[in-house]
């Protein structure tokens, strides 16, 4: 099992980023190698931080957040180490629903 955090999953999902390109194939080179473990606190940060347009110059809409966290949540090459998985995801897409961004989840 390799651990990221959320700098890795921000610079993989972050086009203006100049680690854009390495950072997704790092991601990509540890899914094929084996598990990646994330926590949801992790996750969680990179969902406020991807959204906030004053940390990032192009910030992703909630719902593609959502969408990036939804599907890390559901592959199976990701191992979400959370205190209550079922909570996190309803609040993803709570956010999602009501189209918070930043901090505001």
């Amino acid at each position: 099992m390799v651990g990221i955090d959320t700098n890795i999953l921000l610079y993989a999902h972050d086009r203006s980023s100049p680690l854009f390109e390495s950072a997704g194939e790092f991601i990509a080179n540890a899914c094929e190698e084996g598990i990646i473990g994330l926590t949801d606190l992790s996750l969680l940060e990179f969902y406020s931080v991807i959204t906030d347009g004053r940390k990032i110059s192009e910030p992703l809409l909630p719902s593609e957040a959502a969408e990036i966290v939804e599907d890390i949540l559901s592959a199976d090459e990701f191992e979400i180490f959370c205190f209550n998985h079922l909570i996190f995801s309803e609040s993803i897409s709570y956010a999602r629903k009501h189209n918070i961004a930043r901090y505001g989840i």
